[in-house]
C-alpha cells in the first residue's frame, strides 16, 4: 500500500490505482478494499465501483471510522438517506469528524429536520463562515430566534468571513429588509453584479419603496454585463464554441436583468440560492499528508 500511496502523492494516478487493484486481488482486507474504494470515488468519480468495494470493506466490521465515513458519503451522493444515516451516527460515536458532522447536517436538511441539521452545523461552524450561514438558514426554517442573534454578530474581521451579501440573503429569509439593505450596501460596489444578487437586492429595495435605487443597481448591472459581452466578442483566445456559448449566456443575463422591475411589480420573489453540499475528505489509510495511520 505504501508504494500505491507514493504513486498517488506523485500524481501518478494510473500507477496508484493499478497497485491498489493488485493489492485487492492479493488480499481483500479492510485497508485494501477501503483505499481502492476511496480511489474510485474521489479520483475515478465512479460511485458504483466505489460503493461495491466500500460495502465489502464495512462488512468486515472495521474498528476505525474511515470505512463507515466513506460508505456514508457514497450513500449521501446517491441520496440513499436510510442507509447513510446509521453509518454517519456510528462514525460520530468513534470520532467527531467535521466532514461527517457536515454530511449528517445535510442529511437532516434533506429530511427537513431543521433543528437537528442546525445542531450539526453549529458544532463545526466558524464565526461568519459559509457553514454558519447553513446553520442560520436551518434555524430560520426551524423558527428559532437564535438565527437573528447569530446574524447580528456577523463580522468581516473573522478569518472565514463569507460575505455581507450572504448575510443579506439570510435577513431576507427572515423578512428583515432594512437589515438586508444595509448588508448589500456594505459590499455592493466592490463586487461584480449578476442576475442573482441584483434580483435579491432589487427585491429588497422594491419591498422598502426605494425604486430609484432599484433602477440604479439595475443599470449598473446591465453596464457590467454589456462590458463583459464586449470583452468576449473581442477576445481572441476563445474557441468559437466557447465564445458562442458565453455570448448566449450573457445575452440571457441581460434579458433577465432588463425585465426585473416589471417582474417585481407582478409579484416575483427571487428564491435564495444556498448549497447544502456533501463534504468529502481524505479517508486514506496511510496518507502521509494527513498523518493517517495504516489500518
Amino acid at each position: 500500500m505504501k508504494q500505491a500511496l507514493d504513486f498517488l502523492n506523485s500524481n501518478e494516478y494510473d500507477q496508484a490505482l493499478q497497485r491498489m487493484e493488485d493489492l485487492v486481488k492479493q488480499n481483500r482486507s479492510i485497508e485494501n478494499l477501503h483505499n481502492l474504494a476511496w480511489m474510485f470515488v474521489n479520483e475515478e468519480e465512479d460511485l458504483d465501483a466505489g460503493l461495491t468495494l466500500a460495502e465489502e470493506s464495512v462488512k468486515l466490521v472495521p474498528e476505525h471510522p474511515f470505512p463507515y465515513a466513506l460508505l456514508a458519503e457514497v450513500y449521501m451522493r446517491k441520496n440513499d438517506l436510510d442507509k447513510a444515516e446509521p453509518l454517519l451516527y456510528s462514525v460520530l460515536e468513534m470520532d467527531r469528524i467535521p466532514n461527517v458532522l457536515h454530511n449528517l447536517g445535510v442529511l437532516h436538511v434533506r429530511k427537513k429536520e431543521w433543528k437537528k441539521a442546525a445542531q450539526c452545523f453549529h458544532e463545526i461552524a466558524r464565526p461568519s463562515s459559509y457553514v454558519q450561514m447553513l446553520e442560520v438558514y436551518c434555524l430560520i426554517q426551524a423558527g428559532d430566534a437564535m438565527a437573528k442573534e447569530l446574524l447580528l454578530q456577523w463580522d468581516e474581521k473573522q478569518d472565514d468571513f463569507v460575505g455581507w451579501m450572504e448575510a443579506a440573503d439570510l435577513w431576507i429569509e427572515m423578512g428583515e429588509f432594512i437589515k438586508a439593505k444595509e448588508c448589500y450596501e456594505k459590499e455592493w460596489d466592490t463586487t461584480i453584479s449578476s442576475p442573482y444578487p441584483v434580483e435579491r437586492f432589487g427585491y429588497v429595495l422594491y419591498q422598502l419603496g426605494f425604486e430609484e435605487q432599484l433602477i440604479g443597481i439595475q443599470e449598473q448591472t446591465l453596464r457590467q454585463i454589456e462590458e463583459e459581452l464586449e470583452e468576449v466578442q473581442s477576445e481572441e483566445d476563445w474557441t468559437e464554441e466557447e465564445r458562442t456559448e458565453l455570448i448566449q449566456d450573457l445575452e440571457e443575463q441581460l434579458q433577465q436583468v432588463r425585465g426585473l422591475p416589471e417582474k417585481l411589480k407582478s409579484g416575483f420573489v427571487p428564491l435564495i440560492e444556498i448549497d447544502f453540499y456533501i463534504e468529502g475528505g481524505c479517508y486514506l489509510f496511510g496518507c502521509k499528508q494527513h498523518n493517517h495511520p495504516f489500518y
